[in-house]
């Protein structure tokens, strides 16, 4: 971007922050840090809680050999004593997995959500002052955007199923009806009742 200087502001980002309270700046970016980093985790617990799930489903299906059965209080624990992360905070993890083995999502642990519910507000401000400033935060936005899909029970992701049966005709399921029939929606009047459905390669 240097060779195009219209693309190039005079004042780089960090001057157009203005005048922040520095102490309850550092408070607010410990709590997004904070928070940021346990959704991290949320995420990859979740990423292999679903992968176990799969990999589950795939066993039984081939005569019940290979489950992984997934110890993620043990998983916490040796990340604790072994892995480069060696967060203190795996310890309280690790416990609380014991305690709620089959809880889908990190971010239900009852040790979790008043943590989450405290520093939601601070995370939000940190990461809206640094996009109004032009300050990349890809870790602190992006952890932010899972937790509000997260904790959303409807979205725009329920848009996806709309615009795959527009651009591919691959059906979608009604809320009113979540486990019905796929539907199909003729979107552009043009498209008939012709869906997608499955084959064999």
């Amino acid at each position: 971007y240097a060779k195009h200087g219209a693309l190039v502001d005079a004042e780089t980002p960090a001057t157009k922050l203005g005048a922040w309270d520095r102490k309850e700046t550092v408070a607010m970016l410990e709590d997004a840090l904070y928070a940021a980093k346990l959704t991290s985790y949320a995420q990859g617990f979740e990423l292999l809680r679903l992968q176990d799930e799969e990999q589950t489903k795939t066993a039984k299906a081939n005569g019940g050999g290979g489950v992984w059965d997934l110890d993620f209080a043990k998983i916490a624990a040796i990340w604790r004593g072994g892995c480069i992360i060696r967060s203190q905070f795996l310890t309280r993890l690790s416990d609380a997995f014991k305690a709620n083995p089959k809880i889908p999502n990190a971010l239900l642990l009852p040790d979790l959500i008043p943590i989450m519910v405290k520093a939601s507000q601070p995370w939000r401000n940190i990461v809206s002052r640094a996009v109004l400033a032009g300050l990349a935060v890809p870790a602190l936005s992006s952890s932010l955007a899972y937790f509000d899909a997260f904790r959303s029970g409807k979205s725009s992701a329920n848009l996806i199923q709309a615009q795959r049966d527009y651009f591919g005709a691959h059906t979608y399921r009604l809320l009113s009806d979540p486990e019905g029939e796929p539907q199909h929606y003729n979107w552009t009047g043009i498209g008939g009742t012709t869906f997608s459905t499955t084959y064999s390669a």
